[in-house]
């Protein structure tokens, strides 16, 4: 993953669930299904990664963006109810 030499079931939770995601959106990555492998390779090619870890701000241009943390039951189920991806 990256530059860091780990691979995805190592350290490929986060990115994971993000392909999941994305997938459950109906977007693709370079006109291919989202899933663990193909967001890994585009995440590699585009400044998707620092180490190991993913880079929030290289999402937005495959439409996602992180809003916020909250580990607030109340904010959780807010943002189920109000379509977004928790």
């Amino acid at each position: 993953m990256g530059t860091s030499g780990s691979n995805i079931c190592a350290k490929g939770c986060l990115m994971s669930s993000v392909s999941m995601v994305l997938a459950d959106c109906g977007r693709t990555i370079g006109g291919a299904a989202a899933n663990p492998g193909t967001l890994n390779k585009w995440l590699s090619a585009n400044g998707g990664y620092s180490g190991a870890s993913l880079v929030w701000g290289s999402v937005s241009s495959l439409g996602l963006g992180f809003v916020t943390k909250t580990a607030v039951h109340t904010d959780i189920i807010n943002y189920f109810k109000s379509g977004k991806a928790v």
